[in-house]
């Protein structure tokens, strides 16, 4: 084997263990350089060793040791640091910040153990202690590790050995919690500024409920929790529109939409779609394709106020505009478009922009080879991801001017592999792109000049969810584990291990000391305030106004004065 081939074999484990050795990804990288630079200049003698990319880690053992050897001695001669952000938070990562904590022999077990799937080697009799040794190193650092990874990770619920639950008067709690009649085993949740909506699937029988409470009081807003069938269907979202409130099912026939009177909790309509079908919530009308047609749903009734049929539709989505950032909220950005516009592309290439309320085509214009799955409407246009282009890259990303000229131009190419696409700012697109070896790379492409505003690495996280408010990006892993947040000139100023939006200009973030509670950050001053809310207890079905958090817990509904 020549050496490129071996690196290419290789790079990204070392750089996995590398990272659980340090907890930190561009000193992982530079270990990880350095080795490989080590291994390049004994290129001969390696290629005779039974295994070379064990002679790798050991020399990045010994540089992470002797970086910790610095760090020591850094703390001796420094004032006490302030305590660290959380490192970033996907199902390696987690491992790893459990891992900084254990001591430099158990973090090497479970670096070598779990990240790279060894085993303890078994050997002669001479090595018998040794063996014993790394066995209990795992036994020990598996028991911390894995206990803080799967908490962070809301895989565990933290319950201490005797349990202390909150009074309902303790803390920023508002009101007293309301109960959802057992453990929840998924929940999603939305808000309309004066009710938070819940709509969780109780562990037990897997069926399907809905409340709402009172943002102000914390009181129940409904008579009682409405029940709805679809037990054997994945709740997808909740969303509020004018006069109703959404719950969206998904199995793998269909796709049901329930409206509910945000009032009274009472059903007003349900509708069932194909699975692939588009759902596109715009504050005038649920604008639905199939594969043979789009329709105009009245939130209201839940009549259909307009069809066209036989344009092959692929894919609808809402034309986002600045003014919709203003909305964005713990629950991620807005489900419902204010503007009135949809963009229906169709099988042949074509982009069309229809009225949402009334079906009306306002404009019509060819998009070329763009990947539907990669689109992205804002500010009147449309941005895809060139589907003639290798998916590992380089990605070709084109910007398409659905009201003026209606030309398509290149704003920019992304090395790597093609994750996602979004807008990200005022006439800005940016893309999130794996390469072959370290973390993902967000990349922001400025429309007007058609050329790369600026690149930075997003952590070994991933890409999953991507959203922006006030120029600022945040983007998060899968399921919103983990976030990085960036400025408008691409600079990391905010990393943590969850968390997400609180506001347009605020973020609701774990206690960087520790100690398991949230604290919510402001992007304006780069303040932290603590909340003493405990978030280990939060599970999910989170939403937010710019003073209250509204989110399910094992067993309850809980508001939170969070300002």
């Amino acid at each position: 084997m020549d050496f490129d081939a071996f690196y290419r074999d290789t790079s990204r484990r070392l750089l996995r263990y590398a990272y659980g050795l340090t907890g930190d990804p561009a000193e992982a990288q530079d270990l990880v350089q350095e080795a490989y630079a080590r291994g390049w200049q004994r290129w001969r003698r390696l290629t005779r060793y039974e295994d070379p990319e064990a002679w790798l880690r050991l020399v990045v053992n010994r540089l992470a040791t002797d970086r910790w050897r610095r760090l020591g001695v850094r703390r001796q001669r420094a004032e006490p640091p302030q305590p660290p952000v959380e490192p970033p938070s996907e199902n390696v990562v987690l491992l790893v910040t459990a891992m900084r904590r254990l001591p430099a022999a158990q973090r090497r077990a479970l670096a070598l153990h779990y990240l790279l799937d060894r085993s303890v080697a078994l050997g002669g009799a001479g090595s018998a202690r040794r063996r014993g040794r790394q066995r209990s190193q795992l036994r020990a650092g598996l028991s911390t590790a894995l206990a803080v990874a799967l908490l962070a990770a809301g895989v565990m619920v933290w319950r201490p050995a005797t349990p202390h639950p909150l009074p309902a008067t303790d803390g920023p709690l508002v009101g007293s919690p309301l109960s959802l009649g057992g453990e929840v085993a998924a929940s999603r949740a939305a808000t309309d500024g004066r009710r938070a909506y819940l709509a969780w699937v109780r562990q037990d029988d897997n069926s399907l409920w809905v409340t709402a409470a009172d943002l102000r009081t914390g009181a129940s807003a409904w008579p009682a929790p409405r029940a709805l069938a679809g037990s054997s269907a994945t709740l997808e979202r909740v969303v509020s529109v004018p006069g109703a409130v959404l719950v969206v099912t998904r199995s793998e026939q269909a796709r049901i939409v329930y409206a509910l009177n945000p009032s009274t909790g009472a059903l007003q309509w349900d509708r069932s779609r194909p699975a692939g079908s588009s759902l596109v919530f715009t504050e005038r009308a649920l604008v639905v394709t199939d594969t043979d047609r789009t329709q105009g749903v009245d939130w209201a009734s839940g009549r259909v106020a307009w069809t066209v049929n036989g344009d092959r539709p692929v894919r609808a989505l809402g034309m986002g505009v600045a003014s919709d950032e203003e909305r964005i909220d713990r629950s991620g950005p807005p489900a419902t478009f204010s503007d009135d516009r949809v963009v229906v592309v169709t099988a042949d290439g074509m982009a069309q922009v229809r009225d949402a309320g009334t079906g009306r085509l306002l404009r019509e214009v060819a998009v070329g080879p763009g990947d539907p799955a990669s689109m992205v409407a804002q500010d009147g246009r449309l941005y895809a991801r060139d589907r003639t282009a290798d998916r590992d890259g380089p990605q070709r990303i084109r910007s398409t001017d659905l009201i003026g000229t209606g030309g398509t131009v290149e704003v920019g190419t992304a090395d790597g592999h093609f994750l996602r696409l979004a807008a990200c700012g005022p006439a800005r697109v940016c893309s999130v792109t794996q390469g072959h070896a370290g973390p993902p790379v967000l990349t922001a492409f400025d429309v007007h000049t058609g050329q790369r505003a600026w690149l930075s690495t997003t952590g070994p996280r991933g890409g999953d969810v991507v959203s922006s408010a006030h120029g600022r990006i945040m983007v998060q892993g899968e399921g919103g584990a983990g976030l990085d947040f960036f400025d408008a000139s691409g600079i990391t100023v905010y990393s943590a291990a969850a968390g997400g939006w609180l506001g347009p200009d605020t973020l609701v973030v774990p206690n960087p000391d520790g100690s398991k509670a949230l604290s919510r950050w402001s992007a304006v001053d780069a303040s932290l305030t603590p909340l003493n809310i405990p978030y280990l207890d939060l599970i999910g079905g989170c939403t937010s106004t710019t003073d209250r958090l509204a989110c399910a817990t094992g067993r309850s509904f809980k508001i939170f004065r969070v300002r």
